[in-house]
């Protein structure tokens, strides 16, 4: 499990994913709305799903940076993703607020809005990613603005 972590964590920051103030303090998902687009992963024991959802993130790294989406992990109060470190009351509140339960992987797509877009109980894939977040209305006020 260490071995995931730091890979996880070496290749989220050189991404460029997270803003730097994410990296070093933790973050609530209160924090991040109307600012980023949230990708949680609640990760169980299977690992592999978790590493799966991160290397489609490293695949896709501009479109992630492009849609102001940011990773999550989270798996109790040990983050397997350790990418934006939530606090402990944070990540039990997103439990709960997502009807996630322990044991249970779980990837959320969650809008600047705060409203959950998309759930599957497996990887994401980065097309599936993509064509939800670009089928938003505040997603295509943004292109539309540039």
């Amino acid at each position: 499990m260490e071995k995931i972590a730091a890979f996880v964590l070496a290749g989220v920051c050189a991404l460029g994913l997270l803003p730097a103030q994410s990296q070093q303090s933790p973050a609530t998902l209160a924090s991040l709305r109307d600012h980023q687009r949230v990708l949680l992963v609640f990760a169980n024991g299977d690992n592999r799903q978790a590493v799966a959802q991160l290397r489609s993130a490293d695949a896709h790294a501009a479109g992630f940076r492009e849609r102001e989406l940011v990773l999550v992990g989270i798996e109790g109060t040990h983050s397997v993703l350790p990418t934006v470190m939530l606090s402990a009351n944070d990540d039990a509140e997103a439990r709960k607020r997502f009807h996630v339960h322990p044991g249970e992987f779980t990837v959320l797509l969650v809008g600047k809005d705060g409203g959950e877009k998309l759930r599957q109980h497996t990887a994401i894939s980065w097309n599936v990613l993509q064509r939800t977040i670009d089928a938003m209305p505040m997603r295509q006020n943004e292109q539309r603005a540039r």
